[in-house]
């Protein structure tokens, strides 16, 4: 893109505009590719609606767009930013996907951010990223500070590939233990991978992950706690607490063709008996709906793991697709629990959640139960397998071992 040198010459003041998808990696992995360029042209339209005739809309690359804005118009530019959110509001239908999409904008003004086209287009880049770290779905202005935010993704992501390529590299597994409510038994964990940088200290998931998505990572991420998982499965099972372990498997992981072969080979390598293992996934893992992503869930399950839907109704996913694949267990969504029992939405929720998993045999799990009466209306709605804090936080190996000993596990292990 490049911006004719007369109109910065004669004192005119600009706005560049930065506009990225939010998930439209997840939609090209997902639905493949002709989608998602179906949905880049449908994003293109909705994007040149609410722009003035001065103003100029450019494609840059993948799913990045870029506004080049006159300023002194008769709409503002904060009224022109807010109408291009909105027009994002409402879903978009691309061959019967029903697509909930997004953006992103970061935006720098000539000439205060930056004398030149490259220095302009850099800034609004950075503001945009930083509309993503906001949550998304948001704007954000050029400030000085984003450079040095860079710098610091920059060097995390550094960090985090040396974490992967070193066995002491600081990333560890916390489990957090899922828990049969009316007999306090332990019945299984979720791992959750933690990362203790050297500088930084322990960080939680929510600082790196959407970093190793973004670069990559998130796949050797993703082999690395899987393969801890079943480390840390045989250790337990020698010990004579066989606990199953759910570990979370991302929408880029799903797409791989290789994720098969890797995890048979990490089960052969670990020994690991059906029922062991069994994966997580977010609700977008469901969009793809060709054969051969289903033929990628029946070939797991033939090793031996099983699924369950994490986050169960905050996203994609619809009755039919829920149908078409072989999903275990459904989780409640903790925004779903937390406002339990008091607010009526989220008990019709719940409540139609169960009756849900019942009718189609799938087993639930309420997550973020915090409170004994959480506790006690789930069970009374037929909920009876929880995870939260009113049970435990997330444990090392080692606690959860203790944890498990101490609610006197139901299955008949060995002491």
């Amino acid at each position: 893109m490049q911006i004719n040198s007369q109109r910065y010459n004669n004192g005119s003041q600009f706005a560049v505009l930065f506009l990225d998808l939010d998930e439209f990696k997840t939609v090209n992995d997902s639905l493949g590719h002709p989608v998602g360029d179906l949905l880049l042209v449908e994003a293109a339209r909705r994007l040149s609606v609410p722009l003035p005739p001065e103003a100029l809309l450019a494609r840059l690359g993948g799913d990045e767009f870029v506004v080049l804005l006159p300023l002194g118009l008769e709409q503002s530019l904060t009224d022109i930013v807010q109408n291009l959110l909105q027009a994002f509001a409402r879903p978009i239908l691309v061959e019967h996907h029903e697509l909930s999409c997004t953006v992103s904008i970061g935006v720098a003004l000539f000439p205060q951010d930056g004398p030149d086209p490259d220095i302009l287009l850099r800034h609004a880049d950075l503001a945009m990223y930083a509309a993503k770290a906001a949550g998304r779905n948001d704007v954000r202005y050029y400030q000085p500070s984003m450079n040095a935010d860079a710098l610091e993704r920059l060097t995390l992501e550094r960090d985090l590939r040396h974490a992967l390529e070193d066995s002491a590299g600081g990333l560890q597994l916390y489990y957090q233990p899922q828990v049969d409510a009316v007999s306090g038994q332990c019945i299984g964990c979720e791992a959750l991978v933690r990362w203790y940088h050297p500088e930084r200290g322990m960080m939680m998931p929510d600082a790196f992950i959407s970093l190793a998505e973004r670069s990559g990572l998130i796949v050797p991420l993703g082999q690395w706690v899987l393969a801890e998982a079943c480390r840390q499965y045989k250790i337990w099972e020698a010990e004579g607490m066989p606990l199953s372990i759910s570990v979370n498997l991302s929408p880029v992981q799903l797409g791989r063709s290789t994720l098969a072969a890797s995890v048979q080979l990490l089960f052969a390598s670990h020994q690991i008996p059906p029922g062991a293992i069994e994966f997580e996934l977010t609700e977008s893992a469901l969009m793809d709906d060709s054969d051969d992503n289903l033929q990628r869930f029946h070939a797991l399950i033939a090793l031996g793991s099983s699924f369950a839907l994490d986050d169960f109704g905050t996203g994609y996913s619809s009755l039919s697709r829920l149908k078409r694949y072989p999903i275990s267990r459904l989780k409640i969504d903790r925004s779903f629990v937390m406002n339990l029992p008091g607010n009526a939405e989220d008990a019709a929720v719940a409540t139609a959640t169960l009756s849900l998993a019942r009718d189609l045999g799938m087993d639930v799990v309420a997550e973020g139960v915090e409170t004994p009466e959480q506790r006690d209306y789930l069970v009374s709605r037929g909920c009876y397998v929880m995870q939260g804090y009113l049970f435990a936080r997330p444990l090392t190996a080692a606690d959860m071992k203790a944890f498990c000993r101490t609610t006197m596990l139901k299955h008949d292990w060995v002491s």
